[in-house]
């Protein structure tokens, strides 16, 4: 999942853009969250599922923000 589409899901939540920040100003926008903000970091369940027979059946991360109450004093 992108950084970005997490960002955008908690601007749309809270009323504000998600914007793109240069790379070169990350450090400066985002204080030491630029590290973790500034990652490709790609990751796949597949080796988890074959090896486990796991298989997810909870929400998906956005669908959990949207629904398990995490923004409700800010939508006040």
């Amino acid at each position: 999942m992108a950084f970005r589409e997490i960002a955008e899901e908690i601007g749309n939540v809270l009323g504000v853009p998600a914007e793109s920040v240069p790379r070169d100003q990350a450090e400066a926008h985002f204080g030491w969250l630029a590290i973790f903000a500034g990652l490709d970091n790609p990751a796949s369940s597949d080796w988890t599922r074959a090896a486990t027979g796991w298989a997810p059946r909870e929400a998906g991360l956005i669908r959990d923000m949207r629904d398990a109450g995490y923004f409700d004093a800010a939508s006040n």
